[in-house]
This record gives C-alpha cells, sequence and structure tokens, in this order.
C-alpha cells in the first residue's frame, strides 16, 4: 500500500463520535462484541455492518446491521474485525477510510493465517493499527513481514468475562432443563466443530471437521462400552457451518448424541462437559479458562499448530489417530491424570482489560 499517497487523518471529535463497526466471521463478530456494549452505553453513534457468519452471531445477539457496501460515509472511526471471507467487506472499508482519512483499527481473534486476513485480491490492505491477542501473535505476525509500530497488544475483549463465568458456574432454570434433557447421561462431551473443509487451503490441515467428528464419536462409543457407562456426546456446530457432519451412530444404549441448544450459552455447554474435544477453534481455549479438560485432535497435522493453550501445555494435543481413544479415556477417567489436568487448569490467569485497551486507542 502507498502510504505516502494517503489523505491526512480527520481530526477526532471531541466527546461523542460515530464509530463504523464492520466484521464478518463468527470469532471477529463475537470479539467486537464488548467493544460495541461499552461505545454503546457511552453514547456514541454506531453504525454496525456484518455479514456472513458475523450477522447470525450480531442478530442473535439483539443486534441489527446493516449489510456493508464498502463506503464509509461521516465517520470519525472504523473498528473491524478480521475474516477470511472472499467478499473481505472489512478491507474495502479499510480502502475507504484510508481515503478519507478516518483512522482504522482491526481486531485480530484468532492465532492464524495472520496475513491472508488483509489480503483484497492479491494487495495487502492494513488498518492504521492492529489489535493483537498476546505477545505470541506479534512474533510470529513480525515474521510474516507485518511492521511491529502497528501492532497493538490488546488481548481479546472476549474473554473479558471468562473470569465471572469461571466463578459462577452453570445455574438457573436453563441448567436443570439442560441436565434433564441428557437424560442423566453419566459423561458428557462436548464436540466443538470447524467448518475447516469449507476454508481455502483446506486439504493443507492434513484433516477436515467430518473425519475428526467421526474418529471422536467412534472412539467414545467404544470406551463407554468396555466400561459398562452411558454418555452425551454434545455437538456444538460452528456458525460459518454449511455442510453436514457425517452419522456414524446408530441405536446406541451407551452414547447418545445431542446438538446443542441455542437457548443455552456455549460457555453453559461447556461448564456442563467433563470434556471439549475439537480441532484449534478458540472454543478450546475459552474451555482451558474455564477450568474444563480439553482434547485438540489435530490428526495428521501439516501446518503450525494455531491453538495457543496447546503450546501452553493446558491442552492435550492429539496428531495421532492410534493415540485418540487413550487420551479421550485418561482425561475421562484416569484419576491421577485428572488431578494433574484440574490442577494446570486452576493455576491460569483469566485475561482481562483488553476491551478497556481498545477502547482506549479507539477514543485517544
Amino acid at each position: 500500500m502507498d502510504w505516502c499517497c494517503r489523505k491526512p487523518l480527520r481530526t477526532w471529535r471531541a466527546g461523542k463520535v460515530v464509530v463504523a463497526i464492520v466484521a464478518g466471521d463468527a470469532g471477529g463478530a463475537r470479539a467486537l462484541l464488548p467493544i460495541i456494549e461499552v461505545l454503546a452505553k457511552a453514547g456514541h453513534e454506531l453504525r454496525l455492518s456484518a455479514y456472513a457468519a458475523a450477522a447470525i452471531v450480531w442478530t442473535e445477539a439483539g443486534l441489527a446491521p446493516d449489510r456493508p457496501n464498502g463506503k464509509l460515509t461521516d465517520c470519525d472511526r472504523l473498528v473491524c474485525g478480521t475474516s477470511y471471507q472472499a467478499d473481505a467487506w472489512e478491507l474495502r472499508m479499510i480502502e475507504s477510510a484510508r481515503l478519507a482519512g478516518v483512522p482504522s483499527v482491526s481486531l485480530l481473534d484468532s492465532w492464524s493465517n495472520y496475513r491472508e486476513r488483509f489480503l483484497l485480491e492479491g494487495r495487502l490492505i492494513l488498518p492504521d493499527r492492529i489489535a493483537v491477542m498476546d505477545e505470541l501473535a506479534v512474533r510470529e505476525m513480525v515474521k510474516e513481514g507485518f511492521d511491529p509500530e502497528r501492532l497493538l497488544v490488546t488481548g481479546l475483549p472476549v474473554f473479558d468475562e471468562l473470569g465471572s463465568w469461571r466463578t459462577r458456574g452453570v445455574g438457573g432454570a436453563s441448567h436443570s432443563k439442560t441436565v434433564a434433557s441428557l437424560g442423566h447421561r453419566e459423561t458428557i462431551v462436548l464436540f466443538a466443530s470447524q467448518p475447516l473443509s469449507e476454508m481455502p487451503g483446506a486439504a493443507s490441515w492434513g484433516f477436515h471437521e467430518r473425519g475428526v467428528w467421526k474418529d471422536v464419536f467412534c472412539a467414545l462409543e467404544t470406551i463407554l462400552l468396555k466400561r459398562n457407562q452411558r454418555g452425551t456426546m454434545l455437538l456444538k456446530r460452528h456458525p460459518r457451518e454449511k455442510g453436514s457432519l457425517p452419522e456414524p451412530w446408530g441405536s446406541s444404549d451407551h452414547l447418545n448424541v445431542l446438538e446443542a441448544d441455542k437457548s443455552l450459552h456455549y460457555r453453559d455447554w461447556i461448564l456442563l462437559s467433563d470434556l471439549v474435544v475439537g480441532m484449534n477453534s478458540n472454543l478450546l481455549l475459552e474451555a482451558c479458562y474455564l477450568s474444563c479438560p480439553v482434547i485438540s485432535y489435530q490428526p495428521d497435522l501439516g501446518r503450525p499448530d494455531p491453538l495457543p493453550s496447546n503450546r501452553n501445555g493446558w491442552s492435550r494435543l492429539v496428531t495421532e489417530r492410534d493415540q485418540l481413544s487413550r487420551a479421550i479415556e485418561e482425561e475421562l477417567f484416569d484419576p491421577q491424570i485428572r488431578q494433574v489436568r484440574r490442577s494446570v487448569l486452576n493455576s491460569i490467569v483469566t485475561p482481562g482489560g483488553a476491551t478497556e485497551n481498545v477502547i482506549k486507542w479507539i477514543m485517544q
């Protein structure tokens, strides 16, 4: 990008301002929700635009976003999520903001595909600042050629409330109704799906959600049958997921499959579960912060592992298919391993302050 030709930044108004906020992916939409709440409570005028899975997330949160058109009109700031979408409306809005001299910031929410999130038709489109989760993301982005002066370590706003979730636990009528619907199953495993097969470069992962889902189901069913126990496998679909997962189960007396009811927050499902299994979704990282044991199953992993909880030793990474059954059985039923895992998870300091950090930059 030719930054020498950009217009000078507009003078920001004192007091209340007009903020355009746009998102496409579900992760970016969730990451922006705390920002939207704080700005709205402060009385600032918000112009919300969303598309793809982000439109679903914001609508379910009670918001009424417009569909983005790539044009920025009479705004003081632009705040974007980051997406891995062909339409890339966030990047088109950033281009419009640059031409109008409007300051812009993008909020990163994932430790993968850094550069791809800012590519528009082969061009690298960057905002004035990129708010990133931690120093790990900074190091990885600098290796990919990002200017460290453009990167702000703010934390991830959607994680700010994890501390309160961790202490309050699950309760109330929704909890009672949900427990009853499980049929008093002894073991509850939450499966966090991701539409990896629908993303560009899907083959480079070495696995996809359909095969992972089937492997996990078969392993858990075999374990429960051997131990003569019953369990429920909760399926948490990703908002962006369009394809259907295979149905490897038949009539099983030992393993029931139940799709997660959207009337209950996904964090309640985590707190209800004895184990969370998935690939590399941020939901697995959240589960660690909520002190729930996690298995990250990424068989034949062909790319660098993007999940920080695996690097930190909080979750258990499994990359070989023949190791999955043992990992699930140990994390569920081995008293010593469960005790060690709980000790590790209980020692994690929950993050906070990210929303305030991002707001400070927006309002400076």
